[in-house]
């Protein structure tokens, strides 16, 4: 019998909401990115850059939705910084910190990657 992955595990922690933490941010950036760069060609056509910052800007509200997850996550298992603690809350406090980490450093890209799109058209 195989365990349903979205229900919480015997010690209480939240196994999908703690990978949601660490890994939307950074998947979103990479996707946005991908994104961003096959629509180029669309955007120079139609002489608008909507599309774009579109893109970008659910990039960035995607980065900011798993820094969110990953912070309620470590603060359900306490909201302090993971020392060497271990089983399962010093682990749920260490994947809340990463993923909160993680998920401002990628929105801090997707901004960075948006920034141009306010000073170059899109047939530069």
């Amino acid at each position: 019998m195989t365990a349903d992955p979205r229900a919480r595990s015997a010690d209480g922690t939240n196994v999908t909401a703690q990978l949601l933490g660490v890994l939307l941010a950074p998947a979103a950036t990479l996707a946005g990115l991908q994104l961003s760069y096959q629509y180029v060609p669309h955007d120079c056509h139609a002489h608008s850059a909507v599309l774009g910052h579109l893109i970008h800007g659910g990039t960035l509200v995607l980065c900011l939705a798993g820094a969110f997850i990953a912070w309620s996550e470590w603060q359900r298992h306490g909201g302090e910084w993971p020392e060497e603690e271990g089983g399962p809350p010093g682990r749920s406090r260490l994947l809340g910190a990463v993923g909160v980490l993680i998920s401002l450093l990628s929105a801090l890209v997707a901004v960075a990657q948006w920034l141009p799109m306010f000073f170059l058209s899109p047939c530069q």
